[in-house]
């Protein structure tokens, strides 16, 4: 089942406002930082104009916009039923030349390119268009991963209920390399909510069913107390630093 935020409307030049607030809502919801979201706005904006007025050349037509995190990185698809354009094979425009000099318009590819971190179109086998929008490092929460005979899961940023299942994944994808040992390192973590304690017990549930074990290290005051408030830190394996989390492997 497809549960990425999706909006489905008609190609026209009115529905742009309600794109923006779609990407708007549902960035913030994901937990992107809100110094990136302009930019995924006017990106998208310019996309979703091209498309409008370039593609489907004032005909109406379906126009759907979808939103997903992968891990710190967000992707905006867009899709249409549109002729096949690719947006990435226009040259950039000549920036050296007087404004008198330049054609007019021709800024809108330019400026979403910039925008973004990756921009890539492709022709999907039903016809029409999709094209990816990549922006990096937009995530509240970041996972660094050290793997080794115990693997190391380095957390900066929230734990929320928007960041908690990309916690999960993150572990998930380590489990299912064949790293059934894990040490969360939390030292980074300033915040954590319910949807964090969901995390924390289903990463150490999974890991046991991987025949190994999950413990945690260098927690912040705010996520001793959430701990502690939930009894989870009678339940959890903590560790005051790496060396002992790892060490703590050794001794079972």
């Amino acid at each position: 089942m497809n549960t990425k935020p999706s909006l489905h409307v008609k190609a026209t030049l009115k529905n742009l406002a309600r794109i923006r607030c779609f990407v708007e809502q549902t960035a913030t919801a994901l937990g992107v930082e809100q110094a990136a979201i302009p930019d995924l706005l006017l990106a998208v904006d310019e996309a979703a104009t091209n498309i409008i007025v370039h593609g489907y050349q004032g005909q109406e037509g379906p126009l759907e916009v979808e939103i997903e995190c992968q891990g710190d990185a967000l992707l905006i698809r867009l899709r249409d039923a549109a002729a096949p354009f690719d947006p990435t094979a226009i040259p950039p425009p000549d920036l050296s030349l007087p404004l008198e000099e330049r054609p007019i318009g021709g800024m809108g590819i330019y400026l979403m390119r910039r925008c973004m971190d990756e921009v890539t179109h492709s022709c999907p086998p039903q016809g029409g268009n999709e094209l990816i929008l990549i922006k990096k490092g937009v995530g509240k929460m970041r996972i660094r991963t050290t793997t080794g005979s115990v693997t190391v899961l380095t957390v900066t940023g929230d734990i929320d209920a928007a960041t908690f299942p990309q916690l999960i994944s993150k572990a998930d994808q380590v489990l299912g390399q064949g790293h059934a040992n894990l040490v969360l390192n939390l030292r980074g973590v300033n915040y954590i909510s319910s949807g964090g304690l969901i995390a924390l017990q289903t990463i150490v549930g999974r890991a046991a069913t991987h025949g190994g074990k999950a413990v945690l290290c260098c927690l912040r005051e705010q996520v001793a107390k959430v701990l502690k408030i939930s009894g989870f830190d009678q339940r959890l394996s903590i560790f005051p630093d790496v060396a002992a989390a790892k060490a703590s492997f050794a001794q079972t």
